[in-house]
C-alpha cells in the first residue's frame, strides 16, 4: 500500500497509484462476470425479499428527479437494512438536445451498496451477493488503512458524515448505454 507522501508525489507527477491483489487475481478474479449475475437477479422483488427482515427499519423505494432537468437525469433508489440498489437513467446526447426525438439513447446504470453488516444480515439465498460481500469483508482492511493514512486530520468530518451514516461500502455496479458514440 501507498503512503501519503507517495500518493501525493503521484498525484503531482499525474502518474497512477496501481497496486497488484493477490486477492483480486486470484479469488476475486471473476468479479465482473459476478456483477453480471448479480444484477441479472437483482430486481424490486429480490430487494424486497432481502430487505424485508425488521419492521423497526422498514425498507424504502423511491423515484429520484434531478430539479432541473427530472425527465433527463433519474434515479430508482431501494434503501434497505441489509442493502441497498440503484438504478440511475441518463438521457444521453441526441435525446438531450433534440426533444422531439423522444429518449432513443441514454446510459443507465446499475449499484449495489454493500455495508459493513450486509453479510452478517442476509437471510436469503443469494450467492451472488454473498460473493461480494466475501470481496467487501477482504477489502475493508484497505479501505481503513487508507482512511487512516490519507485523512487522520479529518477523521472527525469523516466519521461523522460517512462512516457512522453508511460503514464502509463496495460498490457493484453493471452500466449499460443503449447506444455507442463516436469520439
Amino acid at each position: 500500500m501507498y503512503s501519503k507522501e507517495q500518493l501525493l508525489d503521484n498525484q503531482n507527477c499525474a502518474e497512477l497509484a496501481l497496486e497488484k491483489s493477490e486477492a483480486l487475481e486470484t479469488k476475486f478474479a471473476d468479479r465482473f462476470e459476478m456483477a453480471e449475475s448479480l444484477f441479472a437477479v437483482l430486481d424490486k422483488q429480490k430487494f424486497i425479499d432481502c430487505n424485508d427482515i425488521d419492521p423497526t427499519d422498514p425498507y424504502k423505494i423511491e423515484k429520484w428527479e434531478d430539479e432541473d432537468v427530472p425527465e433527463k437525469s433519474f434515479a430508482l433508489k431501494h434503501q434497505g437494512p441489509v442493502f441497498g440498489f440503484d438504478i440511475d437513467t441518463m438521457v444521453g446526447p441526441e435525446s438531450w438536445y433534440d426533444e422531439t426525438c423522444g429518449i432513443d439513447d441514454y446510459v443507465l446504470r446499475r449499484k449495489c451498496y454493500i455495508y459493513d453488516w450486509t453479510g452478517d444480515k442476509l437471510q436469503a439465498d443469494f450467492p451472488e451477493l454473498k460473493y461480494f460481500t466475501e470481496l467487501h469483508k477482504e477489502f475493508v482492511p484497505v479501505l481503513q488503512y487508507y482512511y487512516n493514512e490519507c485523512f487522520e486530520d479529518q477523521h472527525i468530518d469523516v466519521a461523522k458524515n460517512f462512516a457512522q451514516t453508511y460503514g464502509y461500502r463496495v460498490l457493484a455496479s453493471n452500466s449499460k448505454c443503449r447506444k455507442y458514440y463516436r469520439s
